[in-house]
């Protein structure tokens, strides 16, 4: 059906409940990997520690105020597979590699599925060139919860995003509210990203949300982002702006550089959409 709600649980989605066990097993078996054997793949780069998407981390860092989140993350494309950067592919665990590519793949069959609706063409944006990030994540049990957030109030920045977790700690800002997002047994989380908001003209929104620390529990989850074209440009469809609902939205960077700028705005703690919002 179409994806008009904030979060979507995807139910019946025909991936195997075997292949989301064995995606779940790898992640943690890597972020319980020694930090030096992590660090192999490190998102820092060169003797100037430049910041990179790909790869494992943290936040990227503007300021020596700025406060962190509790979790790391690891960074990977997974489509098209000629944009794989495989030197950041662990081989431990040892089924990483094989796990990743199968659960990336039926993903990407559930995108395609996923009933994105015609309007401003979205049905038609993960095309060939269409590129799809998946982000590892893990939150370790915080013993200051109170003082911290596992991720920080942000939006998804590309088409949609797909996300595997089994434990709760995903909150959607609604009305001013923080609202949990229930945790379904074999379920998937879809949401809206802010190519859909743009694209729409604002009749479809990308969901304000964060994900809370627990001084109890840890959580790991696998988030997938379907994205467009890096040289792609996006922009109000034009049979959505008329004089009763004008343009709200400039047109984007290319998608490839909103990326970037999306990562450094939710490290000052922005939104990168708001820099395209006209009204």
């Amino acid at each position: 059906r179409p994806l008009i709600s904030e979060f979507l649980q995807a139910v019946g989605h025909g991936i195997e409940p075997g292949l989301l066990g064995e995606m779940m097993a790898v992640t943690r078996d890597f972020f319980n990997l020694p930090l030096e054997e992590k660090q192999r793949y490190t998102n820092l780069v060169g003797d100037k520690r430049e910041y990179r998407i790909e790869g494992y981390g943290g936040d990227m860092v503007l300021s020596e105020t700025q406060v962190l989140d509790w979790c790391d993350r690891f960074y990977l494309i997974v489509d098209p597979e000629s944009r794989r950067l495989h030197d950041l592919w662990p081989t431990r665990p040892p089924s990483f590699r094989d796990v990743l590519h199968r659960y990336s793949a039926r993903c990407r069959e559930l995108a395609g599925a996923a009933g994105l609706p015609e309007e401003g063409r979205l049905a038609d944006m993960l095309d060939e060139k269409a590129v799809t990030y998946v982000r590892l994540n893990c939150y370790p049990p915080c013993p200051r919860p109170d003082r911290v957030l596992g991720f920080r109030p942000h939006s998804d920045g590309g088409v949609l995003t797909v996300l595997l977790a089994e434990t709760a700690g995903l909150q959607v800002l609604r009305d001013g509210e923080w609202h949990d997002v229930p945790v379904v047994p074999g379920a998937l989380v879809v949401n809206l990203g802010d190519v859909v908001e743009v694209v729409s003209n604002g009749v479809l929104r990308s969901p304000v949300h964060r994900v809370v620390a627990s001084a109890e529990r840890g959580r790991v989850s696998v988030a997938a982002f379907y994205t467009v074209d890096p040289e792609r440009e996006v922009e109000p469809a034009p049979e959505l702006v008329s004089e009763e609902r004008p343009r709200r939205y400039e047109k984007t960077k290319k998608s490839g550089d909103y990326v970037r700028e999306l990562l450094e705005s939710l490290a000052r703690g922005e939104r990168a959409i708001d820099k395209v919002k006209l009204v």
